[in-house]
């Protein structure tokens, strides 16, 4: 594999376009869920944001940039609703239109709720498609008090830190889910519960957007950017 160019300490990450920059929001996928009408009536869109699941990311943990397995703690006093106290936005996209709102509670330490469309043709569209099964892939944007990290425990040699205090800031329908896993069940109407799961993978390169976020991170930090480069050298193997 090609080594990559190493960035010099004074040298700051290439400038994105402005709806681009990164503002501290995370992503992960989230699940969608089809339940049948009854009658005429329109198949109903059903969202389950969040959960307690670990996935696989990068944080600021004891001191130093790191790969980690988060889990988000879905107690009700560890997540900051006052984004979604009218309810959770639903996006074109994470940097897109809105197309609706998601009522959202927490059930059974997941985070979730039926989502309704604006009327406007774009997100009429939308929903059309997501009922039909035609668009599959969705994902949260969110935000975590990086000093509220709590180790709990390890999986397969990497820190398992729970997060007890996070914001939900927007759902997405994306063309490309945040990451690995993501599910997409078409509910039996006697039975709307009933979601397949799904398979986690272990991601092992980043995208160009993801290293440009973790420059930025770092950069807030004092991090040197050499640093950085070395630790992503390491765990992607180069």
């Amino acid at each position: 594999m090609r080594k990559r160019k190493k960035r010099s300490a004074n040298q700051e990450p290439k400038e994105r376009k402005p709806e681009e920059k990164s503002d501290g929001r995370q992503f992960r996928a989230a699940v969608m869920e089809i339940r049948a009408g009854e009658g005429d009536a329109p198949a109903a869109i059903v969202m389950s944001v969040s959960s307690e699941e670990p996935v696989l990311t990068f944080g600021f943990y004891n001191d130093r940039y790191q790969q980690v397995w988060e889990i988000l703690d879905h107690a009700e006093s560890s997540i900051d609703m006052s984004r979604a106290k009218d309810g959770l936005v639903v996006q074109d996209t994470h940097h897109g239109d809105q197309i609706g709102l998601m009522d959202v509670k927490v059930k059974d330490r997941k985070l979730g709720g039926p989502v309704e469309f604006c009327s406007g043709d774009r997100a009429q569209e939308i929903s059309k498609d997501a009922a039909n099964g035609l668009r599959r892939n969705v994902s949260v944007g969110y935000m975590i008090r990086e000093d509220s990290l709590v180790f709990d425990g390890d999986k397969d040699g990497i820190p398992v830190v729970r997060v007890m205090s996070w914001t939900p800031y927007e759902a997405s329908f994306v063309s490309v889910p945040a990451d690995t896993t993501v599910g997409v069940s078409r509910a039996k109407k006697e039975d709307p519960q009933k979601v397949e799961p799904v398979k986690k993978e272990e991601r092992k390169m980043l995208t160009g957007k993801e290293m440009a976020k973790l420059f930025a991170r770092a950069a807030k930090y004092g991090i040197e950017a050499d640093k950085v480069t070395e630790l992503i050298d390491v765990e992607e193997g180069v």
